[in-house]
């Protein structure tokens, strides 16, 4: 069967296009680190809040009435009480009964993928689906069930690395003379 001579350029298309998807998933995975830094850092300033609170309501008898108030007490970062931090919005909520706080993605999907609350129990709850309430389960721990982002990178180089092996496969089998290409029947 011979071969068309247009037919390699239809293996060049399809070589560039298995490297631009993969080199989609790579750019994803080279992302996810960053909103799981920014978590982090919301979980660690939505905790800090019970300490920051329970000293407030020694100091003033009552629980603080913003974040505002937590900040201008000295008891949060400036930057936190401003209510926005390291990718995160947050909502401060406060009454005689206790307080409550959210922590939500600035932009859901790539500053996080999680939403946060915690309140006077000092029990940090999430939600993957919008804003988390107390009727959210407890976080137990960083990212489980889910592979490390460097897992997905090494695999994307080593998906790429096939495809380079495979396109020079081909570039030498055509570089072969036409009679050493052919099969004796």
């Amino acid at each position: 069967m011979e071969r068309r001579e247009g037919s390699w350029l239809i293996e060049l298309l399809l070589v560039i296009a298995i490297v631009a998807l993969i080199a989609a998933f790579a750019a994803r995975s080279l992302l996810a680190p960053r909103g799981s830094s920014n978590e982090a850092r919301c979980r660690y300033l939505l905790g800090s809040l019970v300490a920051a609170n329970e000293q407030y309501r020694e100091r003033f008898g009552s629980y603080a009435d913003s974040l505002r108030s937590l900040g201008d007490a000295d008891l949060i970062d400036p930057v936190f009480a401003a209510s926005r931090q390291s990718g995160y919005d947050f909502v401060y909520t406060a009454s005689d009964a206790g307080w409550s706080c959210e922590g939500n993605p600035t932009v859901f999907g790539t500053t996080g993928e999680r939403c946060y609350f915690i309140d006077d129990s000092g029990v940090i709850r999430f939600s993957t689906t919008g804003t988390a309430s107390s009727a959210d389960p407890r976080f137990e721990g960083p990212g489980r069930g889910r592979a490390h982002p460097f897992f997905h990178i090494m695999v994307t180089i080593a998906v790429v690395a096939i495809v380079a092996d495979v396109v020079l496969i081909v570039v030498r089998a055509r570089r072969k003379p036409a009679c050493a290409r052919r099969h004796v029947s």
